[in-house]
Parts: structure tokens; sequence; C-alpha cells
């Protein structure tokens, strides 16, 4: 035995290294810590608590309020309605209108002159308009109110209506009904007839006012309306509302102009 080795006790037999290409056993992956964010502990705000769970109650509550929110915006338009079709009216004619605009600021006019003579003159068409139709159709409507019941009588010609009036009344009975006094109570009265007058009075007013406006700021509100489009998608809505805006004023001005053609 050589000096530099030394016996080896039963106890202390040397562990040879496992091979290599024995399978290894990996232990089970451990569940992820939970990280909870410090920033507002050391900024002085406490530690933050767990996430709150999704509970029944919870679920049901905020359902509950999405339909109490859906109900009163269905409640609120409902009783904007009126006024939401008096901007839409007013819109719709100040996209017709803004092609003249346009016109006239080109021929070197300032944009405050041009929206004032196009608003002027588009307000003086529309008021000749009704001067020439409301004058004949009052004439008319009241006519036809007085003639109504020879009109009635003109029905006996006929054989069949003739027998039915002979045995249920029939012409009698229209005739009390479709009479000047009645046909006027039906028609709200003087109150109701003043009361009608004033509100289309008032709407009219309010889409000239709205009309003015639109006009006015006709490119500033269509630059806020492209930028609620998303950045990359931008270019191709203004490209086709630009398109579609132009198509709009041209058709109304066409039908402006069949109608004065008309009238």
């Amino acid at each position: 035995m050589a000096d530099d080795e030394k016996p080896v006790a039963p106890g202390d037999q040397p562990i040879e290294p496992a091979d290599q290409t024995s399978p290894v056993t990996k232990a089970p992956d451990a569940p992820a810590p939970i990280v909870i964010d410090t920033s507002a502990e050391e900024a002085g705000f406490g530690s933050l608590g767990r996430p709150l769970a999704r509970s029944p109650f919870l679920v049901g509550f905020l359902g509950g309020l999405g339909a109490l929110t859906a109900y009163f915006g269905v409640q609120a338009l409902r009783g904007a309605f009126n006024v939401l079709i008096l901007l839409f009216i007013a819109a719709f004619l100040a996209v017709g209108l803004h092609p003249a605009v346009v016109r006239l600021q080109r021929w070197g006019m300032p944009r405050g002159l041009a929206v004032a003579t196009v608003v002027v003159g588009s307000f003086l068409v529309f008021c000749g308009g009704l001067f020439a139709l409301v004058p004949p159709l009052v004439n008319q409507v009241g006519e036809f109110i007085d003639r109504l019941p020879g009109y009635l009588d003109d029905l006996n010609r006929n054989e069949t209506l003739r027998d039915l009036n002979t045995r249920y009344d029939i012409i009698e009975r229209l005739k009390a009904v479709v009479n000047p006094v009645t046909l006027a109570g039906a028609a709200g009265g003087v109150l109701g007839g003043v009361g009608i007058v004033f509100g289309t009075i008032f709407n009219v007013l309010t889409v000239l006012i709205l009309t003015v406006y639109f006009l006015a700021a006709f490119d500033r509100l269509r630059r806020g309306a492209y930028r609620l489009v998303p950045a990359s998608r931008r270019e191709r809505v203004q490209a086709l509302g630009d398109e579609v805006l132009a198509k709009i004023g041209g058709y109304i001005t066409g039908a402006l102009l069949i109608s004065l053609l008309a009238g």
C-alpha cells in the first residue's frame, strides 16, 4: 500500500456521480408569487389589498346600474327628440348651402358676408314660396269645406250608395260631422291654431339660427368631427366624409333649383 493511500472505512464508500443519461425528475412548479405594488405604500398611502371578488351581488348591482342608465338615456332622447330633429334639419341645410358659401368665397367675398348672403337669399326664397303657396291653399281648403255637403249629396247618384244611405242614413250622418264648426273644433279651435302658428314660427327661427351657426363654423366642426376618428383611419374617413358632404350639397342645391323652376 502506498504511503499516500489511506484505508477506506466500510461506511465511507465514495459516491459515484449519477449517470448523465438517466432521466431526471423535476419538482412540480411552485405557484407564482403574488406581487403587490408597494409604490402606494412607499408614498404613505398604505398597502394595496387584494382585488374584489366578482360576487353575484356585485354583478347584479352593476347590471342594474347599466339598465337604469340605458332607461334614463332613452327617456332623455325621447324628451329631446324634437330638438334633435331641428338640429338634424339645420345640419342638413348647412351641408347643402355650404357649396354656395365656398363659391362666394372664391369670388373674393369674406366668409361672414358670404354666409349672410346665402342665408338671407335662402330665407327670401323660402318666404316667397310660403306667400305663393299658403293663400291659395287656405282658399281652396275653405272652399272645399263649404262645398263638402254638396259633394255628399252627389253621392246619391250612385245606386249602391243610395241604397246604403236609405238603410243606414250614412250621408246625413256625414253631413252632421263634416261642417265648418265641427272641423274647426277638430283642428283645436282658435287657440289651437294660434299655438300651431307660433310653434311653427319658433321652429323655423330655431332652424335658421342653427343653420347660420353651422355655416359659420362649418370647417371647425368638420375638423373636430374628424379628430374623433382614430389616427390610423382618419385620412380615409376624411376623404370619404368630404366626398359625402359634397354629394349632399350638390343634391340639395339641385333640389332647390328644381323647386325654384317648378314654382
